[in-house]
């Protein structure tokens, strides 16, 4: 009896451990998916400034990024004891100050090529870092995902249709950004076949496809410097809002 009792108290503290893990590995995932959105939408939004230096929502909107990427650095750094996250977020922190220091200075078209690669060096990055805290996810988990995945998506989709405007000589942009589309439209296909009882989500999720069909015709076109990023930046926002409700759903349903 006394050896069952043990390894039941053994069992009961095995448990606690893994959800604790759990509970942490979550934390380091919520904040690498914040990573990514912000690093897109800094640099994306660094592109805009460029070409509409008038704009100074758009240097206070690269200040909130900033701050972001560090609540981020500082909530994985205080969660894992991974020794190549941390190395990672060593690098990470090395390589904002080049971020703030393009803040503190007038938009020069020298600066954006090496602002996209370093943003998809963050990218790539914060990948690393949620493949080491991965778990098996549920499939409510899954779709919560893929919903935060697609507001990444935009952004992303966004920083190359804007990057190909003003670095029109790099021919590998074009195919970034459609790779960057059609990662967008397999995840959309999964979210329209999914089964979804709440009205609310349902319509949601007619807002995502009509928008984002619009949206689709106007980042497959070559244009020139216009307002159309501006528009489409806020046509982006508008998706990005109808896929949290969905996000929302599937994590209420786990």
């Amino acid at each position: 009896m006394k050896h069952a009792a043990v390894v039941v108290i053994l069992l009961a503290g095995l448990t606690v451990g893994i959800q604790a893990a759990i509970r942490g590995d979550v934390k380091v995932l919520e904040a690498t998916d914040t990573i990514r959105y912000r690093i897109n939408d800094f640099t994306k939004s660094y592109l805009l400034y460029y070409l509409f230096p008038q704009k100074i929502f758009l240097k206070e909107r690269l200040a909130e990024d900033l701050r972001q990427l560090d609540e981020s650095f500082r909530e994985i750094s205080v969660t894992t004891e991974d020794a190549k996250t941390k190395n990672l977020l060593a690098y990470f922190a090395y390589e904002k100050t080049h971020l703030i220091e393009l803040l503190e200075k007038k938009p020069e078209k020298k600066d954006l090529a090496e602002l996209l690669l370093m943003s998809e060096t963050f990218s790539e990055g914060a990948d690393t870092i949620a493949r080491h805290h991965a778990y098996n996810f549920s499939e409510n988990e899954k779709m919560f995902m893929r919903t935060r995945s697609m507001r990444q998506g935009i952004e992303e989709i966004l920083k190359y249709y804007i990057a190909r405007m003003v670095l029109s000589d790099d021919p590998q942009i074009q195919k970034k950004l459609d790779r960057s589309i059609k990662r967008f439209n397999e995840k959309l296909a999964v979210i329209d076949r999914y089964t979804y009882s709440e009205e609310k989500v349902l319509r949601a999720r007619e807002r995502i496809d009509v928008s984002w069909r619009l949206a689709e015709k106007y980042l497959t076109k070559k244009k020139e410097k216009s307002p159309v990023p501006l528009v489409l930046n806020v046509g982006g926002e508008h998706i990005e809002s109808f896929l949290n409700v969905l996000g929302i759903y599937h994590s209420k349903s786990q």
